[in-house]
């Protein structure tokens, strides 16, 4: 059978209660050559996972988000050393921390954003919540939840809370998107909605990719996954809303780093756009933004950088990529990716032709152990492929 290692991979995962559900798809030069559904997207009512069931995407979004606004910045010749405060006046007076002291920035630009080495933070870790950033950052959460609360304002509260440190000199996981996403907001009629759907969702046909659950009957329900005296088990989560304002319906205000529900089929699609900037041979993105957004920008700060499976990895614009392939899960260099707090991820394998998306939908989902496994599997497989 293909992919043997991969299915006995998802079906541990699933009898182990890592995961309620799994969906796959893997293509090889743009051909599908596997694909599988399995488990419950809804545990509660034992209601299977379908291949048109509809996933809260997280932070699996950022690689749409990021192309978007490259493309963005290529169509209105933005210069990614920009200030952009020549773009969002708010952040004319933006401050860092200094320690003890709060400091004026100096330069901020857009290539800080893109390679999240701004000091803007999610504010969502309790070992900031002590300092004034942590503290501000929780006014912004809150008032997000009010849903007259608009991108723009936002992005202007967020350019207001001290950085966490002076912009390129570290990196951190961040709301560098929202503030891209906001830029476009301001300058394409439509805004940034409407921007991603004209230039990349609809050229694409991923007609069930959209910024909320637009079919609630083929919802995949967020579950939650924890040890307890009896073992693993499995649960429905109780907050459902997460980074999003409504789940059902339109908002004012999508958190470009966080906003897409999809597919397996239709992100898979965007997966393989990812390998030539391409669509039936016909040229939809220039092939040199996804060859910028997929090598290294971080250099040095690549000590910063956390969220990789190992440290053969840097980070590009939006992703994950691989620069060395000496430590386990091995793949090849150049591989690229990235993944979701649900579990999702999405692989970019531009020397074997191979891209991977894979979905789930259960907290927390990106452990760094279990994505290990998975691409461990899947190489194995590949090959024998």
């Amino acid at each position: 059978m293909k992919f043997q290692n991969v299915m006995n991979w998802i079906q541990k995962t699933e009898e182990e209660k890592f995961f309620a559900c799994t969906g796959i798809q893997i293509s090889k030069n743009k051909e599908l050559i596997f694909e599988s559904y399995t488990g419950y997207r809804d545990i509660e009512n034992q209601k299977p996972l379908e291949k048109n069931s509809l996933f809260r995407i997280y932070s699996l979004s950022k690689p749409i988000s990021t192309l978007a606004f490259l493309i963005f910045a290529r169509e209105n010749s933005i210069d990614l050393n920009d200030q952009v405060k020549k773009y969002i006046s708010s952040f004319e007076n933006s401050t860092f921390l200094d320690g003890e002291s709060i400091k004026k920035v100096e330069n901020l630009t857009i290539f800080h954003l893109l390679t999240m080495q701004s000091g803007i933070t999610y504010g969502i870790d309790e070992r900031e919540f002590g300092n004034i950033n942590g503290q501000k950052m929780i006014k912004l959460w809150k008032d997000f939840e009010n849903k007259e609360f608009t991108l723009l304002d936002f992005v202007n509260e967020l350019a207001n809370i001290p950085f966490i440190f002076e912009p390129g000199t570290k990196w951190n996981y961040g709301l560098n998107l929202e503030v891209l996403s906001a830029i476009i907001e301001q300058n394409y009629e439509g805004g940034f909605k409407t921007f991603v759907n004209d230039k990349i969702l609809k050229p694409l046909g991923m007609n069930d990719t959209s910024f909320y659950i637009h079919d609630k009957s083929r919802s995949v329900e967020i579950s939650e996954t924890k040890l307890t005296q009896k073992g693993r088990e499995l649960s429905k989560h109780p907050t459902d809303n997460f980074l999003f304002q409504d789940n059902y319906s339109e908002q004012n205000c999508y958190l470009a780093g966080s906003c897409f529900v999809t597919t397996v089929e239709d992100y898979q699609k965007f997966a393989n756009l990812l390998l030539d900037g391409k669509i039936n041979d016909k040229k939809l993105v220039d092939y040199d933004l996804i060859e910028d957004m997929s090598k290294d920008q971080i250099f040095e700060n690549k000590r910063d950088f956390y969220f990789a499976y190992n440290s053969d990895y840097s980070y590009g614009y939006g992703v994950r990529v691989r620069m060395e392939n000496n430590k386990a899960p091995l793949s090849n260099v150049g591989e690229w990716g990235w993944d979701g707090v649900l579990g999702s991820l999405c692989i970019i394998d531009k020397e074997s032709g191979v891209t991977v998306t894979l979905m789930h939908s259960t907290l927390p989902g990106s452990t760094r152990m279990i994505a290990r496994q998975f691409i461990k599997s899947l190489y194995l497989d590949l090959e024998k492929f």
